[in-house]
This record gives structure tokens, sequence and C-alpha cells, in this order.
């Protein structure tokens, strides 16, 4: 640790969920929640859904309304899996690494499907599709 530093990121721990009701974090929490609330769609990158600080307001949006939302990550955790295959999210979209490619899963596809050959679970490769480059 440098001298005269502090983090800027609350680390996992005991004293985690106490530090979080602090400032800063207690504005950006408030922030998120304000974001959260009003997104008319969600895009997670490398988001496993084990965040009980950030996701209880994305959770709720997705089971009442039909607001998209794209995940995008080396693999699903176990908590997304959960949520997404037990029909909690009205829409969506998960892309993660697959064998030879991507494995994508959507509500209506809940065991989901190999896209062979195609990058899309990564940030890079998924932009590069979206902006077809």
């Amino acid at each position: 640790m440098y001298a005269g530093v502090r983090p800027v990121i609350v680390t996992p721990g005991i004293e985690k969920y106490r530090k979080t009701q602090l400032e800063p974090y207690r504005t950006v929490l408030t922030s998120a929640d304000v974001a959260l609330s009003a997104a008319e769609s969600y895009l997670c990158v490398g988001y496993g859904f084990n965040d009980e600080h950030i996701q209880p307001k994305l959770i709720e949006r997705c089971q009442r309304d039909p607001v998209p939302l794209v995940i995008i990550t080396k693999e699903l955790s176990p908590a997304a899996r959960q949520f997404l295959k037990h029909g909690n999210c009205l829409r969506y979209l998960a892309l993660e690494d697959g064998a030879g490619g991507t494995r994508a899963f959507m509500n209506d596809v809940p065991d989901g499907f190999d896209l062979s050959g195609v990058d899309l679970w990564s940030l890079h490769g998924f932009l590069q599709g979206a902006l077809g480059i």
C-alpha cells in the first residue's frame, strides 16, 4: 500500500456493509438505484448477480416490466443462472463463453443454444457484432 493513499473501492470482508452506508458510497448507491429504476434497458458486463447492494432494483424491474436485459460474461454465475432460468426476467439475452464460440440464453430458450465460431460473450466481440465491424 502506498503511504497517504486510501482505497477507492470497498473490498469484501466484515466491514463491507458498514462502509457502504458511509459517504461517498451511500450517494453512489442511491444514484445507482435511481438509474436502475428509470432505465429502459440494461447491459450487464461481467456482472454475477451476487451484490445485494446493487441488484434489488434491477431484479425488481426485470420481474415487473419487460425491460430488456443483456448479459455478456465469460461464465454466468450460479446466481445469474438461477435468476434467469426460473422465469424471473421477462426479456433477456445472456451470452457466455461456449465451446467453440458463444453460448446464448433467452427467456424463450432458457437452456441455451450455441453460436459456433462467434465471440459475442466478450466486450470486444459483443461491440464488434453490435456495431457490425
